[in-house]
């Protein structure tokens, strides 16, 4: 753990932590936005602050950027995010009849809960964990030698996947793992290009496409706000442009990424020591049996709806959020997780210096 948080590049780790800050925003605005005493400026601020996909479309381009090389699926990664995952869904999932008033056993909700990888109780660990099934395969189209492919291919994720859902206000029949993949994808060509030399590949493309993109998004948003002053039906419009699917918000987090590739590397143990928790955090708040118990009770999310101050406590309470999860999940891997695996080691080298000697 010391020597990978060393050489990891801690500029794209601030990246990953801003990422899932922007998360917790998103669904902390996502309990205002259906209160029906909701004040006018407030829907406009939780719909321009609505940040989820941003930050989703940040997480696994930076991702990608690390597993451009990986050529094979690591088990043990793969058993390592089961577990963290089965860990807080169950443990929530028990203190939710605790917590939540009234709350009875229900078998569906059961099933759904020990399934949950397969009904969507944490719809992005599901999607994450297929891209990663796929990923040594994503891989091998993304090589140095088959760049005129992948750039083809490119072109046809980006009319499919994001042009023509954001100039028709459809999904074109894409799901939630289509979506990871597509950021994946981007995420690999960003890499194919740097390692390959492409002439593109610059500073000065890299910020047209961070500001251009950036104007477009906040000029539209501006625009938005301002008619939902008086058509107060179309302030779920202001976040169109920052939504997964948007070619605008796409293109702007492809020219940031770009820009930090080629910034001179930082490395510094505390931020990539945070970073590596975000799993853990995104985990925590997002847990389907209290999601409405952290927002409804604990923060009390529906007071300040038509509250001048909504902005300040949207501010605290990601703050707590933020430091309490991240606090949970380091007990849970050095209580936990790292005494088991260090258990599993010292089990698995017994075992072999048991074997006959040949």
């Amino acid at each position: 753990m010391a020597s990978e948080n060393k050489i990891r590049n801690s500029t794209f780790e601030i990246l990953r932590i801003v990422a899932i800050v922007f998360i917790i925003i998103s669904h902390y605005m996502m309990g205002t936005k259906d209160n029906a005493n909701i004040s006018t400026a407030n829907l406009i601020l939780a719909n321009n602050l609505s940040l989820g996909d941003m930050g989703v479309a940040m997480f696994m381009m930076i991702s990608e950027f690390f597993l451009w090389k990986s050529e094979k699926v690591n088990v043990f990664h793969i058993v390592k995010l089961v577990l963290e995952y089965y860990f807080y869904i169950l443990l929530f999932y028990g203190l939710s009849f605790v917590l939540v008033d009234g709350k009875q056993f229900d078998s569906d909700e059961f099933l759904k809960t020990i399934f949950g990888l397969f009904f969507e109780r944490s719809w992005f660990v599901s999607a994450y964990l297929l891209v990663y099934l796929f990923h040594p395969f994503i891989n091998k189209l993304f090589k140095l030698e088959n760049y005129s492919l992948a750039f083809k291919f490119m072109i046809i994720i980006t009319v499919v996947w994001s042009i023509v859902p954001s100039i028709t206000a459809g999904t074109f029949y894409l799901n939630r793992f289509l979506s990871l993949f597509c950021l994946y994808c981007y995420g690999a060509f960003l890499r194919l290009s740097k390692e390959s030399g492409q002439k593109w590949f610059n500073k000065k493309t890299g910020l047209l496409m961070l500001f251009i993109n950036l104007g477009i998004i906040f000029v539209f948003q501006l625009i938005m706000s301002l008619i939902s002053i008086s058509h107060l039906d179309m302030a779920y419009m202001i976040n169109w442009f920052i939504s997964r699917h948007s070619v605008f918000m796409i293109l702007m987090v492809f020219g940031l990424m770009m820009l930090l590739s080629m910034a001179k590397p930082i490395y510094s143990k505390p931020i990539n020591f945070i970073a590596g928790f975000t799993l853990g955090i995104y985990l925590i708040h997002d847990n389907d049996s209290l999601r409405n118990y952290y927002w409804k009770v604990l923060f009390r999310t529906q007071d300040y709806c038509s509250s001048a101050n909504m902005l300040w406590h949207l501010v605290m309470s990601v703050a707590i959020v933020f430091t309490l999860c991240l606090i949970i999940d380091i007990f849970r891997k050095y209580a936990l997780e790292t005494p088991l695996f260090l258990l599993f080691d010292k089990f698995k080298r017994k075992k072999k210096e048991e074997l006959p000697q040949a």
